[in-house]
C-alpha cells in the first residue's frame, strides 16, 4: 500500500511530527512517503510534477491539518494550494482515499474550525494528539478500510430484560462480588473503599490514598463473567488492572505500572456508571539502567505531557527493557536467562495522571479518548481543574457496551 502524507511546512521547515508519523508508518509496514524523502534524493525537483505523481499513485493520502495548512489551502497558495485544488476535485470520486488527521487536540476550543479548510468541513478528522502510537488510533482502520467496531446481526428473537436490581450478592466460593456489569462492580468497590462520598472529594494524604486503593483493588480483580472490570484511561491509552501491589506507604503497582501517589480525586456520580477515580503521581526516581537526560526537553514529554521508562525487574536488580524482551541479562560477566523470573515495570519520571474506572465507562470511547487526552494534560499544566474535567465528562454518552449480564 502506497501512502502519501500532505501537510504544510512551518517557517520554511518541515513539520517534525509529520516526519515521525511517516517513519512510524514505514516501521509498521506501510509504504509511506512525503516531500522530504524525495527532496533528499535529488538536488533538483519539480514540485508540481512530484505532487501530481504522488497524489495520483498513492492508494491513500493522509492530510495533516493545521492552521497553516488551512490558510494556504483556502487561499490556494503555494504547494499546499495546488495539492488542495487537486484533492477537492478528486475527493468526490475517491471518498475513502483521503484521511484527515490532526496533531492538535480536537476537543480544545475552536481547534476544528481553525485547522479545517472550507471544502473539507464536515469530514472525519482523526485526533493523533495523544494516541502515543498509531496502533492506538483510528488511523490504521481507515488506511485498511476496516470497520473499527463489529456489530452483531439483529437476533430474530428480541430480548426483554427483567427489572434492574443493583443489589450486590457475594459468591462465597470465589470471594468475588456478583455484579451484572463492570460499572456496577466498580461502583460497589468504590463505595466500599470511600464510604459516604458523594460528588467529588480530593484526598491529599498519599498514605491514605494508597490505603484506600488497597481496599478498592483487593483481590480478586479477575472474573470469568466480567473479565477484568477495572481499567485505567488516558487519551488513547487504556489497560485493564489485573493486580494491585503495595510497595510502600505512598507507592503501589497497578498491573506493571509503578506510581508514587501524590493525591487522588474520587467522583461518585448521580449515575453509577459515571463513577471514576482521578489519580495524580509525583515524579519517581530513575532506575539508573539508562543514561540520564532532561526528561522535560524530550519530544515525548512535549507531545504527551509526561515521560516514563520501561524496565525489567530480576529480583532486586533493574534491567533494561531490551534485556527483558531478550529474556536474559548479564550479571558479574555471566549471561543469566530469565526462566520466567523477569517482571516488566513502568516508572514515571515526571508528574503523571490518569483515571481509574469501569471497563465500560463513557471514557471508553473515541469521545472519551479526546476528553481524557486533552483535559488530563491541561490539569497537569494548571490550565484547568477536576471540576472542569467532570463537567465535560458528564456530556459523554453512556457506553454502548455497558449492558447488564
Amino acid at each position: 500500500m502506497k501512502i502519501f502524507v500532505s501537510y504544510s511546512w512551518e517557517k520554511n521547515e518541515p513539520d517534525k511530527e509529520v516526519l515521525l508519523l511517516v517513519n512510524e508508518l514505514r516501521q509498521e509496514g506501510y509504504d509511506a512517503n512525503c516531500d522530504v524523502m524525495e527532496i533528499q534524493q535529488t538536488t533538483s525537483i519539480n514540485f508540481g510534477k512530484m505532487m501530481a505523481e504522488n497524489l495520483t499513485e498513492a492508494d491513500k493520502v493522509i492530510i495533516v491539518l493545521s492552521p497553516s495548512y488551512k490558510k494556504k489551502a483556502d487561499s490556494f497558495s503555494g504547494g499546499v494550494g495546488e495539492e488542495y485544488q487537486y484533492i477537492i476535485n478528486d475527493i468526490k470520486h475517491n471518498k475513502t482515499k483521503y484521511i484527515l488527521v490532526s496533531f492538535l487536540p480536537l476537543s480544545a476550543p475552536n481547534v476544528i474550525d481553525s485547522i479545517t479548510p472550507n471544502f473539507l468541513k464536515g469530514r472525519e478528522i482523526i485526533d493523533l494528539s495523544s494516541s502515543g502510537s498509531i496502533r492506538n488510533s483510528k488511523l490504521l482502520f481507515r488506511l485498511n478500510n476496516q470497520q473499527e467496531y463489529i456489530f452483531a446481526n439483529v437476533n430474530s428473537q428480541m430480548y426483554i430484560p427483567e427489572s434492574i436490581n443493583l443489589n450486590i450478592q457475594k459468591d462465597l466460593t470465589s470471594g468475588f462480588e456478583v455484579c451484572k456489569s463492570t460499572t456496577t462492580f466498580f461502583d460497589y468497590r468504590l463505595r466500599s473503599a470511600f464510604p459516604g462520598v458523594r460528588g467529588l472529594k480530593i484526598f491529599e494524604d498519599p498514605k491514605e490514598c494508597v490505603d484506600r486503593l488497597e481496599i478498592m483493588l483487593r483481590a480478586p480483580l479477575n472474573h470469568s463473567g466480567l473479565g477484568t472490570p477495572i481499567w485505567f484511561f488516558r487519551g488513547n491509552s487504556c489497560l485493564d488492572i489485573p493486580t494491585f501491589q503495595r510497595l510502600s506507604n505512598t507507592k503501589c503497582v497497578l498491573g506493571y505500572d509503578e506510581y508514587e501517589i501524590e493525591k487522588i480525586g474520587v467522583y461518585i456520580a448521580q449515575s453509577y456508571y459515571r463513577d471514576f477515580i482521578y489519580i495524580q503521581t509525583k515524579p519517581d526516581q530513575p532506575t539508573g539502567v539508562y543514561p540520564r537526560i532532561d526528561y522535560y526537553q524530550t519530544s515525548f514529554y512535549k507531545n504527551y505531557g509526561y515521560y516514563s521508562e520501561e524496565y525489567g525487574l530480576f529480583g532486586n536488580k533493574y534491567i533494561t527493557r531490551q534485556e527483558y524482551d531478550d529474556g536474559a541479562t548479564v550479571i558479574d560477566g555471566k549471561v543469566i536467562a530469565s526462566n520466567g523470573n523477569f517482571q516488566l515495570r513502568v516508572r514515571y519520571l515526571t508528574p503523571y495522571n490518569f483515571v481509574l474506572c469501569a471497563k465500560f465507562h463513557p471514557f471508553n470511547s473515541p469521545e472519551g479518548d479526546a476528553v481524557t487526552g486533552y483535559f488530563l494534560n491541561e490539569i497537569l499544566r494548571g490550565n484547568c481543574t477536576l471540576d472542569d474535567f467532570i463537567e465535560v465528562s458528564l456530556k459523554l454518552p453512556k457506553n454502548i457496551n455497558d449492558q447488564m449480564l
